[in-house]
Order: structure tokens, then C-alpha cells, then sequence
């Protein structure tokens, strides 16, 4: 795998985007995490249920495990994800990579499998209440 997974999607039944699940989970186990694997699935096929322009919101992105799970169900369609982690409690750090984990990180696993169309960091400012309102509503589906 190279990486980007944007252009390996391929099945007429879904509108040409429909990834193989060994190629799905290969993708999730890349990105390191807290997250058991069985979560990210089942949160892969909870997105994937629900409707083409489906707005999800995530509560603590970490490195981006689940994040990219929703996102890859998300490929073909116009559902979009808005992740959301302060890292207030400050980086922690991940033997498996020897990176911390941060926005940065997390962004980055999202750009190299090519998912950055579907998820959107939200910035998070303290000073500014209304710094969430660019999440749009009716909100689909929060993980």
C-alpha cells in the first residue's frame, strides 16, 4: 500500500468507491492507538449505514484511528466528519511510532490515506464560544 488509499476504490454497486475490508482494516492498524480494532470497525460499518450527506462528530481524535475508520466509510459520498480533541492534557506519547500524540499527527494520518475531503478538524479556541459553530446541523451520528 502507498499509503493513500484515495485511489483504490473501486466497485459499480457503490458509486465506484467501494474499498476491499482487508484493505479497510490494513488502513485502520496503521495509525496507532488506544482504540481496540473492533471499535474502529464497528464504527466503519455504523457510518457506512447511514445517509450519503450524514454529518458526524467525533469527541477526542488521538491519533486518529477511529477518525480514519469513519472516514474510509465515508469515501463516494458526502458525509462528512468534524473531530474534535483540545490535547489539553498534552501530548502523550506513542511507543509504537515514537511520535506524539497531537493534532498534527492525527492530521497527518488522515492526509496519507487521503481522507482529508471527509474530516475536518474543527479549530478549538477557549476565548471563542462559539469557536463550534462551524459544525453544521442536523448532526447524523457523535462518537
Amino acid at each position: 500500500m502507498d499509503g493513500s488509499l484515495k485511489h483504490e476504490h473501486s466497485s459499480e454497486a457503490s458509486g465506484g468507491f467501494e474499498m476491499e475490508l482487508d484493505k479497510v482494516v490494513t488502513a485502520i492498524k496503521s495509525i496507532p492507538s488506544t482504540s481496540f480494532l473492533e471499535e474502529a470497525m464497528y464504527l466503519y460499518s455504523v457510518v457506512k449505514q447511514l445517509p450519503e450527506n450524514a454529518i458526524v462528530v467525533e469527541l477526542g481524535t488521538g491519533m486518529g484511528r477511529c477518525t480514519a475508520a469513519m472516514g474510509l466509510a465515508s469515501l463516494g459520498t458526502n458525509r462528512k466528519i468534524y473531530t474534535i480533541d483540545s490535547y489539553v492534557q498534552g501530548a502523550r506519547f506513542s511507543k509504537e511510532t515514537s511520535k506524539d500524540w497531537s493534532r498534527v499527527s492525527a492530521e497527518d494520518n488522515i492526509d496519507r490515506l487521503g481522507l482529508t475531503g471527509h474530516v475536518t478538524f474543527p479549530k478549538l479556541n477557549t476565548d471563542d464560544p462559539d469557536a463550534l459553530l462551524v459544525i453544521p446541523t442536523p448532526i447524523d451520528f457523535i462518537f
